[in-house]
């Protein structure tokens, strides 16, 4: 189980088999396959070679080089871009300020579960 913790590394939910859990450990999202579903089980996004697609398949987003960049109208949505160190666990801004961290065996965690937590827990504005 991965450990959510925001930047005062308080936990504030936790990750176990591609379930997201908030601090009380109730289910708030989930993975299956590449589909990100809410806690209800509608399928929200689905994220596939890097990019994300809404749920009419259109591309709103990429993951290039640990860095979430979604796409506006015309330009990348800043407030929408976050990034994330594998080795370190922190989660960061657009601002590369540090708005979390993550806690536990990293080595697990795949590019989609990131996805995941960015969305769950970090507000990855999604548009």
């Amino acid at each position: 189980m991965i450990e959510i913790l925001n930047k005062r590394k308080k936990v504030i939910g936790y990750l176990k088999a591609k379930k997201y859990m908030d601090k009380n450990e109730k289910l708030i999202a989930f993975l299956d396959g590449n589909v990100y579903h809410n806690e209800d089980g509608f399928a929200k996004y689905t994220f596939v070679d890097g990019k994300i697609l809404n749920e009419d398949d259109e591309i709103i987003g990429a993951l290039e080089n640990e860095k979430f960049n979604i796409y506006g109208l015309d330009k990348p949505n800043k407030k929408g871009m976050l990034s994330f160190s594998k080795e370190s666990g922190q989660i960061f801004n657009y601002k590369d300020k540090t708005i979390g961290y993550l806690n536990g065996n990293l080595d697990v965690l795949e590019n989609i579960d990131y996805f995941g937590l960015m969305v769950s827990f970090f507000k990855l504005n999604l548009i």
